[in-house]
Formats: structure tokens, sequence, C-alpha cells
């Protein structure tokens, strides 16, 4: 398990299987990737999705933060100046 997490315009994932996802958030597998189409959409986080070597079978994806965006949306200066959004 890995799951590096930094400042403001540094790189940002975190690399658990979705299962893991779930069990730590306590929602469904579903729940966690319905989450995660809607946190891509929104621009908030991007996937690198995984196979294993000589396969098409599936490995643990890498889940990146864009801190660009985050930064809009969870700054105070974002929230003074109106430009922070509600994620929905």
């Amino acid at each position: 398990m890995s799951v590096i997490i930094g400042e403001f315009n540094t790189v940002v994932f975190i690399n658990l299987p979705i299962s893991s996802l779930a069990n730590i958030t306590g929602q469904s597998e579903r729940s966690v990737k319905s989450h995660i189409q809607v946190l891509e959409q929104k621009g908030l986080m991007s996937v690198k999705r995984s196979y294993k070597e000589d396969s098409k079978e599936k490995n643990v994806n890498r889940y990146y933060l864009n801190p660009e965006v985050l930064e809009v949306y969870f700054t105070a200066d974002a929230k003074e100046t109106n430009k922070a959004k509600p994620i929905r």
C-alpha cells in the first residue's frame, strides 16, 4: 500500500485497491468507483490504470490528485474570492 500526500504543487497520489479504499472509507466498492469517476470528470483526479505484465489482467491503479484544481477548491483565498466551488 502506498499513500503519498504532499502540499499543493506537488505530486499527490494513492496506490490502493478499490477494496481497500472502500474499507477505509466505509463505502461499497461500487460507491468508491462512482466517486472516482466523478472526481475524474471534474478534473480533480486522474487515474493511471495498470495491468499485469504480459497480461490483460488488471493490477492496482494509481490515483493522482490534481493540486492546481484542488487549490481552487480548498484554499482560503479561493473562498474569499468566490472561486471556491462545491464538489457535486
